[in-house]
C-alpha cells in the first residue's frame, strides 16, 4: 500500500515483476515466459493506470493489490502505569487505521512481549469505548478488520486513544497520530 504523496518501488522475487508508484499513477510489470521457447529472453509486459480507488493484479501463484489511502492514523502502544505493574509490564504494540480511495476502512493492531496466559482475552476500546477482542497467542496478539471484507471498523479520528484492556484494566495505550 502507498500514499498518493508518496513513491513505491519494489521488485518480486528475483525479479519476475515489478511496482512503481508515485501521485497517483501506477505501473506494474511481469515478465512473459515463452513456454515453447525456455531459453529465449524474457520480454515484460508493462501495466499501467491512474489510481482513483484500487486495482487488482492476479496470477496463479499471487495477487498483488493496489489501494490509494486518502486517511491514515498510526498510534504506537505502551504500557500504563497498571500496565507496567502487571505481566505484560514488557508489551508493547502499534495500530494503523486507514480510509481507501473507494471508502472501504481497514484496523489493524499488533501486540507483542505479553506474558499472559494463553488464550487470554484482550479488550480494545476508542476513548473508552469498547470496539473489540483480542487473543494472545504465544505472547502475542493481532487485530485486523476490513470493511472491504464485510467486516465492522471502528471509525477512528486523530488524537483519539486507543486502549488494550486485561481483566478491567488499561495495560496498553496510544494516542493515533497521522502517519
Amino acid at each position: 500500500m502507498f500514499r498518493r504523496t508518496q513513491s513505491l518501488s519494489t521488485v518480486c522475487s528475483a525479479g519476475t515483476c515489478w511496482l512503481r508508484a508515485s501521485g497517483d499513477l501506477a505501473q506494474f510489470g511481469l515478465p512473459i515466459h515463452n513456454n515453447r521457447a525456455p531459453n529465449q529472453s524474457l520480454h515484460p509486459i508493462t501495466i499501467q493506470l491512474r489510481l482513483k480507488s484500487s486495482a487488482v493484479f492476479q496470477d496463479r501463484e499471487s495477487t498483488v493489490r493496489i489501494r490509494s489511502v486518502l486517511q491514515e492514523y498510526e498510534a504506537q502502544l505502551k504500557p500504563t502505569p497498571v500496565g507496567a505493574s502487571t505481566p505484560a509490564h514488557a508489551a508493547h504494540g502499534k495500530a494503523e487505521w486507514k480510509v481507501y480511495g473507494d471508502g472501504t476502512r481497514q484496523c489493524k493492531v499488533w501486540i507483542s512481549r505479553l506474558n499472559l496466559p494463553e488464550g487470554a482475552v484482550l479488550q480494545l476500546a476508542v476513548n473508552g469505548q469498547p470496539i473489540d477482542r483480542m487473543v494472545v497467542r504465544q505472547g502475542a496478539a493481532r487485530y485486523k478488520r476490513e470493511s472491504e471484507r464485510g467486516e465492522v471498523v471502528p471509525v477512528v479520528e486523530l488524537n483519539q486513544v486507543l486502549q488494550v484492556c486485561y481483566v478491567g484494566q488499561v495495560i496498553l495505550e496510544g494516542e493515533f497520530y497521522l502517519e
